[in-house]
């Protein structure tokens, strides 16, 4: 009997606990961390409440359906902290033209956070500096993942189809760019500048290949030049440096990447290359398909790499060079020590030549 009343106080006690769970509010910890956006106000919204550095953190972003802004003036997601997916839908008819840097739907995805699974199409085109744009991201500290960019992009530094700068704690893993891509310095089909890892990316989108205007010859290199393409704002500047078909200029690692299209003006241009304009860094399995024009320091896969020696010091090292500091350090002070010696001798004699001087 008393083990039937224990059982009947139990599911009791299991029944009140589903219910009060059931018509409780949605206020638990994990509710509050998911949000889902269905349509254009939905994101405008959540843009704002990005402004705030730490809003997003831990936030679970979920896409549901395909986005259209066109016709709206977006301003980029200025910070985000947390997890972003797509789940495969498309945001299209991106439009950023205003002074933002960095540019991109994200201004900057910070360190431990993931945008992937998000394909998104139209132009980032800023006014200002123009200075770290990306199609997805201008500044990327976090994991960019699966994610496509179709459009054009055009700034003057750090420019990329996916990524401005891809910092040293970034990560770009399969990812893909098709479109134009147009810029002075650091302008890679995937991301501009690349400290972190790049890998698995592929890039459809031309590099710094649009009609210049007017048309140079080797001996007109100094005369200034007008990027034109389609009416969208231009570029002016003596020349190109670090152009790439998946980095402009890369400190980091880029891993089985893939360049379909063609990088350069013929002529014009420094440090062209089919993957790596320049790089510092560390590249493997890497593949270029496309055309690749330029002036000095062009190729196929790199352009111009530069030669770095790295010391791996061991223990044992370690402690050989201390030994023979404290070598060197006894030895000057047995030479300081000699000196100190003779300078009594040494003044001595001076004094005996000038007294020889005055008689």
């Amino acid at each position: 009997m008393k083990k039937t009343k224990i059982s009947v106080l139990l599911l009791i006690t299991l029944i009140s606990s589903i219910l009060f769970s059931a018509f409780a509010p949605l206020v638990s910890y994990a509710e509050e961390e998911v949000i889902y956006i269905s349509d254009k106000r939905e994101l405008i919204e959540f843009a704002k409440k990005c402004s705030l550095d730490a809003w997003s953190n831990g936030k679970n972003v979920i896409l549901t359906s395909d986005i259209s802004l066109d016709g709206e003036a977006f301003e980029p997601i200025p910070s985000f902290g947390g997890m972003f997916d797509g789940q495969g839908h498309t945001i299209s008819g991106l439009n950023i033209d205003a002074a933002y840097s960095p540019a991109g739907l994200f201004s900057e995805i910070r360190v431990g956070a993931t945008v992937k699974n998000l394909t998104v199409t139209g132009s980032v085109v800023p006014t200002g500096d123009k200075g770290r744009v990306g199609g997805i991201v201008g500044d990327n500290r976090g994991t960019v993942e699966s994610c496509r960019f179709i459009g054009t992009v055009i700034g003057k530094s750090d420019v990329g189809g996916i990524a401005g700068i891809n910092h040293l704690e970034g990560t770009i893993k399969n990812s893909y760019a098709e479109g134009e891509i147009i810029g002075e310095s650091r302008v890679g089909g995937i991301s501009g500048s690349n400290e972190g890892l790049i890998s698995g990316a592929e890039n459809t989108a031309k590099v710094n290949t649009v009609s210049i205007t007017p048309e140079l010859s080797l001996d007109q290199l100094n005369l200034s030049l007008t990027l034109d393409i389609n009416k969208l704002p231009s570029i002016n500047g003596t020349t190109t440096t670090d152009i790439g078909g998946i980095a402009g200029y890369s400190t980091g690692i880029l891993l089985g990447c893939k360049n379909y299209a063609a990088i350069g003006y013929s002529h014009i241009g420094y440090n062209v290359g089919g993957i790596v304009g320049r790089s510092s860094g560390h590249l493997a399995n890497n593949e270029n398909h496309g055309n690749i024009l330029g002036r000095k320091d062009v190729g196929g896969v790199v352009g111009h790499m530069e030669p770095y020696v790295t010391y791996d010091l061991s223990e044992d090292m370690v402690a050989k060079l201390k030994n023979e500091l404290d070598t060197l350090s006894g030895l000057i002070d047995d030479a300081i020590s000699t000196a100190d010696a003779s300078l009594p001798g040494i003044s001595g004699r001076i004094d005996k030549i000038l007294t020889d001087l005055e008689n």
